[in-house]
């Protein structure tokens, strides 16, 4: 019996010295690692972290306490913790990259002309999270971005996801890419826009600007709509617009998903002026759920 004990005694001391010698050497890679982006970074912003570690649950590099400063516009973000779930490269171009950014704190003033409304609707500290998921094939120039998602409290979320054809991410022609931005393809896109409140705190702002209570100013928004619906000459726009009317009335989830016969440029896109042109060229289908029907 007492062989045992001391047995397992022995294995718990080595595991414990084997968890805290992996878990050093760990977050020693995870801060050098983090120290070498913060210095490619340094030419577009200042950057800085209070913690590096390793959540042992999945081997996932963690940041936390990040603060962020950019060169361009003197605007902070702090940040709770980045999460770096995956990354691969062929040479200096990033083929994949999963990431999850939590966290992230903006005060509304700070914002300019949109912080000063943002302020006026009742938002102070925006907190958003952001998770980015893609892989890029560089020789084919394709980048699939599996998710970009961005949640901001009191606010509402954000998915995106894009299969895009004609793009060039290597960091040596990134200011290239200003130039032949409209030349990309979009292949198929999905948004979905998720408990969008912020909807609700416009017709709260407008209630109190007009003296009216929400229900009127909903009902006219809706009888505004079915006359544009009545006016409407094309189908698709109907049911766009019939979309649109009842996600206003409950605004739950508003999903578009982009489906071309064939990739679709930027290009032409911005030369397609006419919004059923438009619903036409790239395939859209509009739908939405109901706040009370969501899961």
């Amino acid at each position: 019996m007492r062989k045992a004990v001391m047995a397992v005694s022995i294995l718990m001391i080595v595991l414990g010295s084997a968890y805290v010698g992996f878990k050093y050497y760990t977050t020693k890679l995870v801060t050098e690692k983090a120290d070498q982006m913060i210095i490619k970074a340094k030419p577009y912003a200042e950057i800085s972290y209070g913690s590096a570690d390793v959540c042992l649950m999945g081997l996932v590099p963690r940041l936390r306490n990040v603060k962020v400063k950019t060169k361009a516009t003197g605007a902070m973000a702090e940040i709770d913790e980045i999460l770096f779930y995956d990354h691969a490269a062929e040479g200096k171009i990033t083929t994949k990259i999963n990431v999850a950014v939590n966290g992230i704190h903006n005060k509304v003033k700070a914002l300019g002309p949109g912080g000063i409304f943002l302020t006026e609707l009742g938002y102070d500290d925006l907190v958003t999270d952001i998770n980015v998921n893609y892989d890029y094939n560089p020789k084919e120039k394709n980048l699939f971005l599996h998710q970009l998602k961005c949640d901001i409290k009191d606010i509402g979320s954000i998915d995106l996801a894009m299969d895009l054809g004609k793009i060039d991410l290597d960091p040596e022609k990134i200011v290239a890419l200003l130039f032949t931005f409209k030349m990309i393809d979009i292949k198929k896109a999905n948004l979905d826009l998720k408990n969008i409140s912020f909807v609700e705190r416009l017709y709260e702002f407008q209630a109190k600007q007009t003296g009216r209570d929400i229900e009127s100013l909903k009902n006219e928004f809706a009888t505004n709509l079915d006359a544009l619906i009545s006016a409407a000459k094309n189908e698709n726009e109907k049911a766009a617009l019939a979309v649109i009317k009842d996600f206003t009335k409950s605004p739950g989830k508003l999903n578009f998903d982009l489906s071309p016969d064939k990739p679709v440029s930027i290009a032409s896109i911005d030369a397609t002026k006419n919004p059923v042109d438009l619903m036409s060229l790239l395939n859209v289908t509009i739908t939405t759920v109901p706040k009370t029907a969501e899961k």
